[in-house]
């Protein structure tokens, strides 16, 4: 009996634990995202640069492109690119490390993207006094919303025909070359922003929302290297990101479930032979 409740205090203890709660959370699989297979292998054209911002700005499309075709693996990645746009438009702005404020505006938030204003709103609605610490984006619901953001596009390419049915299969068809290619021609681009002989002014300007789509895109380092061959200031402007490892983090947070789980089957252990030793000086004498 004094097992079966140790055993039900140590599971009682472990289900109430956020440390847990947490661990156990960010490996549910409704928490990771569909990768589709493709009709056809991509060979990418690394001659080939792209140099508008594609899709008419729609980030969601480029980022859609760029994880399901391994150009980016942390969809987090988005998140970044959207506060990044934002701190630019001064919706939001940089207190301290890891901290930012979302800055009021009486006369509400303009977004040209329904998906971008309900990621705003959501940190908004989840923020204490209207302050964002980087520390809640590693959270299931952050998770869930880019998925749902990522679902919304998914939806729109289906209807292009840009996913289609195979042999009752869901899978990514030829008819998305094109658009595989503008991503990957528009990486190229960034990555060789300073080589690039032929530059017009207005691409020198666009500098900041590049810095946007290479934070999209994974590529935000590098392209300040090549901004820098050009002499293009941004240090005034830059917003500095802290850089988390989230598989590191996930990786922690098992880590603490399983130092839970080996106390409990140590105390277990330990309480078992104290029970033992107990009975054999009492009941054996």
């Amino acid at each position: 009996f004094t097992l079966v409740f140790i055993i039900f205090e140590i599971i009682f203890y472990l289900i109430l634990n956020d440390n847990t709660k947490s661990a156990f959370n960010l490996m549910k699989k409704d928490l990771e995202f569909k990768k589709y297979k493709k009709e056809t292998n991509y060979r990418e054209d690394r001659s080939f640069y792209y140099r508008d911002i594609p899709f008419n700005k729609n980030m969601v499309r480029v980022f859609w492109i760029a994880f399901q075709y391994g150009i980016i693996k942390n969809r987090l990645n988005i998140l970044n690119a959207f506060l990044l746009k934002w701190c630019k438009e001064n919706k939001i702005k940089f207190i301290s490390k890891g901290k930012y404020e979302i800055v009021d505006n009486q006369f509400g938030y303009d977004f040209d993207d329904g998906n971008e204003a309900s990621l705003f709103y959501l940190l908004l609605d989840k923020s204490k006094n209207k302050f964002i610490k980087i520390t809640m984006f590693n959270s299931r619901i952050i998770f869930k919303k880019i998925n749902d953001i990522l679902l919304t596009e998914t939806s729109i390419l289906k209807s292009e025909n840009k996913i289609i049915d195979k042999n009752g299969y869901e899978i990514i068809s030829d008819n998305i070359k094109s658009d595989v290619d503008i991503v990957f021609g528009f990486k190229n681009f960034l990555l060789n922003f300073s080589n690039i002989e032929e530059k017009n002014p207005q691409e020198v300007k666009l500098w900041e929302e590049y810095l946007i789509y290479a934070e999209l895109l994974g590529i935000a380092d590098k392209v300040r290297d090549e901004f820098k061959k050009l002499n293009i200031d941004y240090s005034s402007n830059e917003i500095k990101f802290k850089k988390i490892n989230f598989q590191i983090i996930n990786f922690i947070k098992v880590l603490l479930w399983l130092s839970y789980l080996f106390y409990g089957i140590l105390f277990m252990i330990c309480t078992f032979f104290i029970w033992l030793i107990y009975i054999w000086l009492t009941w054996g004498s």
